[in-house]
């Protein structure tokens, strides 16, 4: 079952497609991220263009570490989906002398960058937070207007 998963990383569930985000992410952490909990407000509940619901999801699933407690979060920030991970997560320590190494999450990264988003680390209070910044489009692929 573990060689199989790894074959299908990055393989998007059909679920993603029909439902959208979050049903397809909380399927996902809850089958193998036993220790994650998902957060997502309101706004960020409904569908979004295709291409940011498969960014976002990749990204999640990819940072969120399997092995320990960490928590998924979900926001819509005006025109932005804000992804982001909070626990201790390996490869975002961000107390050395220069900037975080998150080159394992570079196919990550390079997602949220084709869709004019960015990939940030904060490490405080013995945590790190990875977010994931994604302009948001509508379905159609046209920017949406601000939310209330």
């Amino acid at each position: 079952m573990e060689e199989l998963r790894s074959v299908c990383r990055g393989v998007f569930p059909a679920l993603l497609d029909r439902r959208g985000l979050v049903p397809a992410l909380s399927g996902q952490l809850a089958s193998t991220h036993p220790h994650t909990r998902l957060d997502v407000d309101d706004a960020a509940g409904r569908r979004l263009d295709r291409a940011v619901e498969a960014a976002a999801y990749l990204f999640c699933v990819e940072v969120a570490p399997a092995d320990r407690p960490s928590t998924v979060v979900l926001r819509v920030d005006e025109d932005r989906l804000v992804a982001a991970v909070v626990g201790d997560i390996p490869g975002a320590d961000a107390s050395a002398d220069r900037p975080p190494e998150v080159t394992g999450w570079q196919h990550c990264r390079d997602r949220v960058a084709a869709l004019d988003g960015v990939v940030l680390v904060r490490r405080a209070e013995g945590k790190s937070t990875v977010s994931a910044v994604i302009p948001l489009k509508d379905r159609a692929g046209t920017p949406t207007a601000p939310g209330p």
